[in-house]
């Protein structure tokens, strides 16, 4: 990959990396809280064409064991995969990593009859393509296992422009055109969508999906990924989950996460001194932080968090860590 190449934190190895350490992060957690659970499925239908074999599975090794416990993961390659031949599921053997090819709403099926009502992490990526109607979504989101939770990579552009491109191809988009909208809905999982674009179609389109999938009993939040240093981009990381508790751990990791692929993308365009610059990132988010705070008082039940922080957390998902919260920016020393 380029060293000069913007789009970094958008790659397909920057998402594989974010894969890995929020899956080895997330495993960790549910192991230390539940550990009378011997069974755990994570299943990754992220595109890894592009991933150059470079972490892909994204099950640690101290997680998988032998016996009746350990970490199953089931991989969906929608494309030709690179990395061995295609295993045929039934039984797994704990700890196996099992690949299943075809289209995600024809798979979906096949993996709910695996793994049953266990604990299960979910990759899913709707906006790949062909992109993934909601409604095949629905029996993974009408679990009735507690831990079932999804992290989903949401490009909104690319839906918009999809949609659009439909659009164009049926009738012209007219000024009377609803085929646009019937693509989106169809998307989102919703009968029927209007005033897209009056709210900005990217954020328009991220709050209908998170609102379709809270339907169902989720705590969702989701992460703006940047483009590069500085910059947002239309692309999201929807994190769904019944235990709004894993809504802290996953914030810290996906910080955690971010901060790593901004240190790295520092080192890969030769920056001096790259440990200052992130030190800086850091100093000026908690900068931000600190405005945000001051209107917010209260305190909040079941997360181990004031209503403030509890608050910031969702609408700002990812962008903070929990250490930033205890740091008394006032104190820290003003960075050039």
């Amino acid at each position: 990959m380029s060293t000069n190449r913007e789009s970094f934190f958008l790659s397909n190895e920057a998402w594989a990396t974010r894969k890995y350490l929020l899956a080895s992060g997330y495993l960790h957690h549910f192991r230390s809280e539940n550990p009378r659970d011997k069974q755990f499925y994570c299943v990754d239908t992220f595109d890894s064409s592009s991933n150059g074999g470079r972490q892909t599975a994204g099950v640690p090794r101290s997680l998988r064991s032998t016996g009746n416990g350990g970490v199953k993961l089931i991989k969906v390659a929608t494309k030709k995969m690179i990395n061995g031949p295609e295993n045929e599921v039934g039984e797994l053997p704990s700890g196996a990593v099992a690949t299943m090819k075809g289209k995600l709403e024809e798979v979906f099926p096949r993996i709910l009859s695996i793994i049953g009502n266990e604990p299960a992490l979910f990759f899913i990526d709707p906006s790949g393509s062909p992109s993934l109607s909601f409604n095949s979504l629905k029996p993974i989101l009408r679990r009735k296992q507690v831990h079932t939770d999804i992290v989903l990579k949401f490009d909104a552009e690319v839906i918009w422009n999809r949609a659009l491109e439909s659009c164009l191809q049926e009738c012209g988009h007219t000024n009377r055109c609803t085929s646009m909208l019937r693509q989106l809905a169809k998307i989102l999982g919703v009968e029927r969508l209007q005033s897209v674009a009056c709210a900005g179609p990217v954020a328009a389109l991220v709050e209908n999906y998170k609102l379709q999938i809270s339907a169902f009993g989720f705590t969702t939040v989701a992460h703006c990924i940047r483009d590069a240093v500085g910059l947002r981009s239309s692309s999201y990381l929807i994190y769904c989950t019944r235990r709004p508790g894993n809504v802290v751990v996953l914030n810290d990791l996906v910080r955690s996460a971010e901060d790593r692929l901004l240190l790295e993308f520092l080192n890969r365009q030769e920056v001096a001194h790259p440990d200052n610059a992130l030190e800086t990132d850091v100093f000026l988010r908690r900068q931000e932080l600190k405005q945000l705070m001051v209107d917010l008082e209260k305190g909040s039940e079941g997360v181990n968090l004031t209503d403030k922080q509890w608050s910031i957390l969702c609408d700002r998902f990812g962008e903070f860590h929990r250490n930033d919260f205890a740091i008394d920016v006032a104190d820290e020393p003003e960075i050039d």
